[in-house]
């Protein structure tokens, strides 16, 4: 027997019910006789979808009636009941045989809503129904009911299938919607999670949609029950308030106890629907905002209607990011004209030099910037095109630049130079043949420098365009802005490109802004010759960053791999080497990797680049890697025209030529010799008069240590609750050090000791922490020298413990203004202090510290990050510092 599915999917404005009809419950299904000669059976996908108004909903008992006012605002009649012989279209003709009105169905109010209102949402969410309850049993179901992308959102066009789940080739679940909708995004899935509406993120006022239970699942408010598919029994949220079931499908099954198995399995499907709502968007509340909040951060693709999602950007609208980016180029360079239609950027006209010099035109798809706006400028570009994010600009707005340059230079000529993709080539190559056709003087040269394809994989469509572009362009620029002629210009070009190799990688696929996202499945590789347009590469792999560059750096220089060895560098020779940002990676991670490269080409193959460029220069949106780009010097121009001027915002020449002249020195021979440390300083200084028990010093500092080592998780917890959780971690990573520091040296002479633990908290300890106590132990070295400065040597007391410590206290005040009652470290340290110089007793000076850390619980703080802190977390637990402090002191006593 096949399952049971009757769906009817809406929403109370296009059906047009008012909220106090909407609010009412529905009469039972029971009430409804069954019909058991119905032509139009929805359970198995048999008869007819027909709209006429005879049509059963469910194909035999399931026309639930309802009461209440309709929509002209009359009340709404009551449905003849099926065993009464009802059939053919419904009219209101008066009352029936026992006294009351026909009620239209659900259908019927849709259809008149439709043909009154001329409301297309609820005519759409007509037919999603009858075309969905056909073919809920229908293995074809899945391929009868695509949803097809819409321009550049996702949407669902009737029939509206959400997610289905498919068990042995029959769908066990079905989602559909009434109105065509959008898909949700990040922040509309957490609107919807904190009920409010996901599109306009106010409070919602309308119900989500309902799924109208099958007669078996109906249950009145307050009566229990077999819960069925739908949400099953158990009381209602409220005295006479109804709540529909969520909208997880599933089949009725004979063998269910009490509605327990379907509702495991509703739970468990249920757990899944965070992709689809309606413009009204109220979602049912989960158990807790916990479950919600999980909801909206996981995206399984897990269905050929996978989910959209868009990851976290400034702005989704690539068309608006892209015209902006363009614009800013005219802020960055007040030499450079706009032409806003057209995408292109030009330099003005008010360079009369220029207009003697050969012009360079490129441009390409956006989304790699500064390439190549951010390179229009004396010495650089002319002008460039822009096309959408990872799209060619059209011939026609290349035309028009060609144009323009054309009139501006008619008698030099004009360099196109484009990377070597098939949209840039077609598009390019027309407007060229079109101005050439105008009796423009037009030439175009592509380059192709990416490794990461082989010889085998280019085939005849040759390499890709990458970084290495740049630099043709530079030179190229250099030298027409020197006087050289189209002729020469396209030349040198073509030689720089002949010399360039290129090869990337990256750590995850980049997002465009606005589009759907497409699963990352790198995991934790890392790609090597990925293209900056997400297009596969060589492969992937799993390494550090020292094996990463050393298999790129094999890919450019190896030349036992012919299908890679595009240029032969020997160590004689000279290269200028670019390590290129992608767009993602950090400036001090750009570091490493620039250094990295540096290094490895000196010792592993014996090169040092005559020229360096590490930077931003070809990006990939945001992606998260970089490239390397070589350029053999086959030509000694090479050097002088990459370091000619350029006024252009996106170049960042290296440095001045002349500082070139030192060469890049990788022995490290001219790297500075460190001073002396403050720690042989104090080891070659005099001792001092004041002595120390060194083995009584060090077991008391080793108990003291050990306990604030054992408190660093409940520290840290502390810490994650008012500051930003580094605390305990701090304080531990410097009590190992002193810890280690006095058990491998310790003296008896108390100052050095002082001084030499001083010395070890600055070199171990970050942070604020690390700064204040730095600071006291090296006041505290200085107050007991004063203590004892006019006497002989003579043993440490606790008197003059306590005058060190009073001065050290009050030199810690001159680089801090905390003070007792500010929620600070202080709050513990000067009582502790206070009390020790005037009892000399060290269990009441910890007593006091003790007391002076509980008193920060629940205090405002003034000082620190606590200050950001809600009072909440104030109130929650005491200064993290203080009680790292009195955990030190307490172990001072064992």
């Amino acid at each position: 027997m096949p399952a049971k599915y009757v769906y009817m999917d809406y929403e109370r404005e296009a059906c047009g019910y008012p909220a106090e009809l909407a609010a009412r419950p529905r009469t039972p299904a029971a009430a409804v006789a069954p019909a058991s000669n119905s032509s139009n059976n929805y359970y198995g996908g048999g008869g007819s979808s027909s709209s006429s108004s005879s049509s059963n909903i469910t194909g035999s008992n399931d026309c639930h009636g309802m009461e209440g006012e309709g929509l002209d605002g009359k009340p709404i009649p009551q449905a003849r009941r099926p065993s009464e012989g009802n059939s053919g279209d419904e009219k209101e003709k008066g009352e029936d045989k026992k006294g009351k009105q026909p009620m239209l169905s659900i259908r019927q109010r849709w259809a008149m809503r439709a043909k009154d209102d001329d409301d297309e949402r609820a005519a759409r969410a007509a037919r999603t129904m009858r075309a969905i309850l056909p073919l809920v049993d229908n293995p074809n179901c899945e391929e009868k009911l695509r949803p097809r992308p819409v321009g550049d959102e996702a949407m669902f066009e009737d029939p509206e299938l959400i997610l289905s789940r498919t068990v042995d080739g029959r769908i066990v679940e079905v989602r559909c919607g009434g109105a065509k909708r959008k898909m949700f995004g990040r922040m509309q899935i957490r609107r919807r999670s904190q009920g409010l509406n996901p599109y306009t993120g106010e409070p919602s006022q309308r119900s989500h949609l309902e799924r109208y239970p099958t007669q078996d699942e109906m249950q009145l408010p307050g009566q229990g029950g077999s819960g069925g598919g739908g949400g099953g029994g158990g009381s209602g949220e409220g005295e006479g308030a109804w709540r529909p079931p969520r909208i997880t499908m599933t089949p009725k099954t004979a063998g269910a106890e009490e509605g327990e198995e379907e509702e495991e399995e509703e739970e468990e499907y249920d757990s899944e629907r965070t992709l689809v709502g309606t413009e009204s968007e109220d979602e049912y509340e989960s158990d807790s905002d916990e479950e919600d909040e999980e909801e909206a951060e996981e995206v399984e693709v897990d269905s050929p209607l996978y989910r959209l999602w868009f990851t976290k950007h400034f702005s989704n609208d690539a068309s608006a990011l892209v015209a902006a980016a363009l614009r800013a180029s005219t802020y960055t360079n007040p030499s450079l004209a706009l032409s806003p239609s057209q995408k292109t950027v030009i330099l003005r006209d008010d360079d009369s030099s220029s207009q003697h010099a050969v012009a360079l035109l490129s441009g390409g798809g956006s989304g790699h910037e500064p390439s190549f706006a951010g390179f229009v400028g004396r010495g650089f570009l002319s002008a460039a095109v822009a096309g959408s994010v990872f799209a060619s600009p059209s011939a026609e707005q290349v035309f028009r630049a060609l144009k323009v340059l054309g009139a501006k230079h008619p008698d030099r000529g004009i360099l196109v130079v484009i990377m070597n993709y098939t949209g840039d080539v077609l598009h390019f190559g027309m407007a060229v043949e079109k101005a050439r056709a105008e009796g423009i003087k037009v030439e175009q040269m592509v380059v192709g420098d990416d490794v990461g394809v082989g010889r085998k994989r280019g085939g005849r469509i040759g390499r890709r365009g990458l970084a290495g572009t740049v630099l043709v362009q530079k030179i190229a620029a250099a030298a027409a802005a020197q006087g050289a002629s189209l002729e020469d210009v396209r030349r040198i070009a073509s030689q720089v490109a002949d010399n360039t190799a290129t090869v990337g990688a990256s750590l995850a696929h980049v997002h465009v802004p606005g589009r759907e996202i497409v699963p990352d499945e790198l995991g934790q590789d890392i790609e090597i010759g990925m293209g900056i347009h997400n297009e596969e590469g060589f492969g992937r792999v799993k390494t550090d960053l020292s094996g990463l560059v050393s298999t790129m750096l094999k890919q450019l220089l190896d030349q036992s791999d012919s299908d890679r060895a595009y240029i032969n560098v020997a160590p004689s020779d000279e290269i200028v080497v670019m390590v290129n940002n992608l767009g993602g990676i950090s400036v001090l991670e750009q570091g490493a990797i620039t250094t990295e490269v540096v290094e490895q080409l000196a010792t592993t193959y014996k090169l040092t680049p005559t020229r360096l460029l590490s930077g931003t220069y070809m990006t990939s949106l945001n992606g998260m890697g970089f490239s390397i780009t070589m350029l053999k010097v086959a030509d000694k121009s090479f050097v002088s025209l990459l370091d000619a001027p350029a006024d252009a915002a996106g170049w960042s020449p290296p440095v001045r030529p002349e500082n070139w002249q030192r060469g890049i020195d990788t022995s490290k021979s001219s790297d500075i010799q460190d001073a002396p440390s403050s720690e042989a300083d104090d080891a070659s200084s005099a001792p001092s008069n004041l002595t120390i028990d060194s083995q009584l010093a060090t077991s008391k500092l080793t108990a003291g240590l050990n306990s604030l080592i054992a408190a660093e998780a409940q520290i840290t917890k502390y810490d994650t609750l008012v500051g930003d959780g580094d605390c305990g971690l701090c304080l531990k990573t410097g009590a190992e050090a002193v810890l280690s520091h006095i058990q491998s040296s310790s003296s008896s002479d108390a100052i050095r000791l002082v001084r030499s633990i001083a010395h070890v908290v600055e070199n171990s300890m970050d942070g604020t922490s690390g700064a204040l106590y730095a600071i006291f132990m090296n006041a505290l070295a200085s107050g007991l020298q004063q203590a004892t400065a006019s006497s002989g040597k003579q043993e440490v007391t606790p008197k003059i413990w306590a005058e060190g410590l009073k001065a050290a206290l009050a030199s810690l005040a001159k680089y801090t203004p905390a003070q007792p009652g500010d929620r600070t470290v202080v709050d513990a340290l000067a009582p502790f202090v206070e009390i020790l110089a005037s009892t000399l007793s060290l269990q009441s000076a910890v007593d006091a510290a003790r007391k002076g850390c509980e008193s920060t619980k629940g205090m405002e703080a003034s000082l620190g990050r606590s200050v950001y802190v809600s009072v909440e977390g104030w109130n929650s637990c005491p200064d993290p510092g203080a009680y790292g402090l009195v955990k030190f002191l307490e172990g001072l006593l064992q």
